[in-house]
């Protein structure tokens, strides 16, 4: 399960469902998760990150499950503006919950309702050690003129991952 957090930085997103594609996971988010995405962005003021958003999350079929209101209402320990996050992460059945904001969301409760929570970069890097070679081409389709680009923003976002791929991209 994305967290809006995650969903807000376009190329870790396009990283991620990259490797979603690749048979690695399904990727699953909430309306509400995707909206809150949305108006930061546009409340950043950057329109084409928001743009890229709708073409990313474009890509995946049937990601989107609804939060679980009863589930929510037993949640104390995490951040009372993120446990719908925590309930629609449940009610997809989610193993985890990927976000950029770790310190929102509480581990017990968490693993009580059956999943993890983990950064994007923890996330990408267990694929990146799985599956190197899915990734690597996944990056290096990237049209020549950006992907100097993608790399560098890669690298700064997803450190651990790009560790272990830089040395097999080519160029």
């Amino acid at each position: 399960f994305f967290d809006a957090s995650v969903l807000f930085k376009a190329a870790v997103t396009r990283f991620l469902l990259g490797a979603a594609q690749s048979g690695e996971f399904r990727a699953i988010w909430s309306e509400p998760v995707v909206s809150e995405a949305r108006r930061n962005l546009l409340a950043a003021g950057r329109p084409h990150a928001a743009a890229a958003l709708e073409q990313n999350i474009g890509l995946v079929r049937d990601p989107v499950v609804a939060p679980s209101e009863a589930i929510a209402a037993t949640l104390k320990l995490t951040d009372v503006g993120d446990r719908h996050v925590l309930a629609a992460a449940a009610n997809g059945e989610a193993s985890l919950l990927v976000t950029s904001n770790i310190r929102h969301f509480d581990s017990t409760e968490a693993a009580s309702l059956g999943f993890a929570v983990l950064t994007p970069d923890a996330l990408a890097t267990s694929v990146a050690t799985r599956n190197r070679s899915a990734l690597t081409r996944h990056v290096q389709r990237t049209p020549p003129d950006r992907l100097a680009r993608y790399v560098e923003i890669l690298s700064r976002e997803l450190p651990g991952t790009m560790k272990i791929l830089t040395p097999f991209l080519d160029g």
